[in-house]
């Protein structure tokens, strides 16, 4: 394995059915968690069952969707017994929000019993041997994708907002992109998203080894889904698969496994 790609949720912003969206890269032992809504902390506090499970989290940026289940989170890793220091990546204006998350939640006198060790977004972060890039996409608050590449996998992912030149070169020759894809068709009434005729021209140009797509509007799941089984190397991502990038492709396994065991 060089790197799996555990998925905890797919759904956008309001989804009833789905958690937020949120994966965690695992390379080699090394874990990262991407974006923490408030519908997927009980997914990702169900996942780590070993509170030090969780090297660094990761936040493209900050709607409630993508952060809200941060302090959650932090309580439960904490009373678990996590000691070891977590490294947190947000742009300095997501870190003035998660802290004041905390402080309305908790009061000001309450810290967890581990360290954050606070990273500036879009600051390139390395991490052992793993390396993360970002670029901002256009969305209704800034928002970063993610590069991550340890050996030779790279996995990226775009949080939410439409292409720009920088997030196209992000992505650029990934074996694994998870790419936003809100609706089929683009929606005047919903700035900052991406549609499927968008994805499609990345997966045609862009020298990808599969683009899954997440985030998808629930009135949109059905469209898209049926639109996107016709496009080469283009699918729905599954909420609790388990994708590994290996020198041979990408394969993903239906079955779930516990993190904290891996």
């Amino acid at each position: 394995m060089q790197m799996q790609i555990q998925i905890l949720g797919t759904g956008s912003a309001s989804d009833p059915g789905l958690p937020n969206s949120s994966v965690v890269a695992n390379c080699n032992g090394l874990r990262i968690m991407i974006d923490c809504g408030y519908s997927v902390a009980r997914e990702a506090i169900g996942a780590f069952r070993d509170p030090d499970t969780v090297d660094a989290l990761v936040f493209t940026h900050h709607h409630p969707d993508h952060c809200y289940g941060f302090v959650p989170t932090m309580i439960a890793w904490s009373d678990a017994g996590r000691r070891k220091p977590l490294v947190i990546a947000a742009s300095p204006w997501g870190r003035q929000q998660l802290c004041e998350l905390q402080r309305l939640g908790l009061g000001s006198g309450w810290k967890p019993g581990f360290e954050y060790v606070w990273h500036n977004l879009p600051e390139p972060l390395t991490l052992g041997d793993t390396r993360l890039t970002f670029a901002p996409t256009d969305h209704t608050v800034p928002n970063f994708a993610i590069r991550i590449e340890h050996g030779s996998a790279v996995f990226a992912y775009s949080g939410d907002g439409r292409q720009t030149r920088e997030s196209r070169a992000l992505f650029q020759g990934a074996d694994l992109l998870m790419h936003e894809c809100y609706s089929l068709e683009p929606l005047p009434d919903e700035a900052g998203h991406c549609s499927l005729d968008v994805c499609a021209e990345m997966a045609a140009t862009l020298s990808l080894g599969q683009l899954l797509l997440y985030h998808i509007r629930e009135d949109q799941r059905t469209a898209v889904t049926a639109a996107s089984a016709a496009i080469p190397g283009v699918s729905v991502a599954d909420t609790g698969v388990v994708v590994e990038i290996t020198p041979h492709g990408v394969r993903a396994d239906p079955a779930p496994i516990e993190l904290g065991q891996a």
